[in-house]
């Protein structure tokens, strides 16, 4: 696997991801208790989650034409030192007073990388091309676990040395290296322009996204397991949102920790992640099933409601290993069942609508567990997403069941 990185081109790109990313996850964990701290509400600490979720569900799809319009490596580069140069911002809010610049940053932030990200997918495969795109997607995703396990516990101990602005001044710099990086990428594939003629009818015939959103609401409703999926994932997410917002308060909370025990909790869960991965890359043609599904969503709602009811992060530390590899196990699946049932014809349209509806549910998620977190305490939340991971996985079993029993009759009749 790690022979990929020989390729040049490939080796700049994976390198410049991996040192933005340790970054991105460092200031992941401190940001969320700078702000609970400086406020004292989790209202303030949610709504910079809410913020960070919603240019994904109008930017997105314009993003991802661009990146079939433009040149890929100078848009990766462009969003890099702009996130680089924004992200000094908060170095500004000292107070209270200058939260609205937290909020501000957020969004440009979560704006620009839905550009950058789009740019990356269409890049890659022609660096490499298609024979090699199993290899560099498995390294991609290992350089993910990888920063969860470095960039949380630097985060922390970064907060504790030097305060939020050092690591603000750290972050801004992996964005600049990473351009730099970026800049040394030499091939015909990322330094030829794409296509921008016609830009503008392009644009306007490619977004008619309201269309493309119903059309994949139709034909999910009439595929039985893209609709189940499609529940299962609705509910999930909405705890999914919950936990979002209200973990960084449970820490503080519920276990007398921050950022430091924050990282550390991250990195737990993300080594039984990649056990998970590992686990499903051995034996997933075993494993895949519904009854994976089932059971893997269900252990995580267990393992989450024990978990939200603990008050010792040794004990914490001990569960969420395993809820990494069950969320892992239970995630792997769904991926796989669902791109084994949508048509191809209309794969696109179904992926589309099912991001911008999932990322709708969080986003309700987080406004409740939001505008709850003030008055209700975090570990009662946590425990109610736990309890909604069960539920999600129930309904899965019942429609599984149902759809069974019903084609046993019909076959009988």
């Amino acid at each position: 696997m790690l022979s990929i990185l020989k390729h040049r081109n490939f080796r700049y790109l994976w390198l410049g991801g991996l040192v933005s990313t340790v970054g991105d996850y460092a200031l992941y964990i401190a940001l969320p208790f700078y702000i609970y701290n400086l406020t004292g509400s989790a209202l303030a600490t949610g709504l910079m989650f809410i913020i960070e979720t919603i240019p994904g569900l109008f930017v997105g799809p314009f993003a991802g034409v661009f990146a079939d319009i433009w040149n890929n490596r100078n848009i990766m580069i462009i969003s890099d030192i702009i996130r680089g140069v924004v992200i000094l911002l908060l170095i500004m809010v000292q107070s209270i007073d200058y939260l609205w610049i937290i909020y501000v940053v957020a969004f440009l932030q979560s704006v620009t990388s839905k550009f950058f990200y789009p740019a990356k997918n269409k890049l890659l495969p022609r660096l490499l091309g298609k024979e090699k795109l199993v290899l560099a997607n498995s390294l991609d995703s290992m350089s993910t676990d990888i920063t969860s396990l470095i960039g949380p516990s630097l985060g922390g101990l970064l907060m504790i040395s030097f305060g939020i602005f050092g690591i603000v001044v750290i972050d801004s710099l992996s964005f600049f290296i990473s351009a730099m990086l970026i800049w040394n990428i030499r091939s015909s594939a990322a330094l030829g322009q794409n296509s921008i003629s016609n830009t503008s009818t392009s644009l306007l015939s490619k977004l008619n996204i309201w269309n493309d959103w119903v059309n994949g609401i139709r034909v999910i409703g009439s595929e039985f397991t893209v609709i189940s999926i499609f529940i299962l994932m609705s509910i999930i997410m909405f705890g999914q949102g919950i936990i979002s917002v209200l973990l960084f308060v449970f820490v503080q909370q519920a276990l007398g920790g921050g950022s430091l025990e924050m990282g550390w909790m991250i990195s737990a869960q993300g080594i039984g992640g990649i056990i998970g991965g590992l686990i499903m890359a051995k034996y997933g043609n075993r494993l895949l099933s519904v009854r994976t599904i089932i059971l893997g969503f269900s252990l995580t709602g267990i393992l989450l409601t024990i978990m939200a009811n603990m008050t010792q992060i040794s004990y914490v530390l001990l569960i969420l290993p395993f809820v990494g590899i069950t969320v892992v196990c239970a995630e792997v699946s769904v991926s796989t069942f669902f791109q084994k049932s949508t048509p191809d014809e209309y794969r696109g349209r179904i992926t589309s609508s099912y991001r911008m509806t999932i990322s709708i549910i969080m986003m309700a998620g987080m406004a409740f567990a939001t505008l709850s977190g003030d008055y209700l305490k975090s570990s009662t939340l946590i425990t109610i997403a736990g309890v909604i991971f069960i539920f999600g996985a129930l309904v899965m079993w019942f429609r599984s069941y149902a759809n069974i029993h019903s084609s046993s009759e019909s076959s009988e009749a």
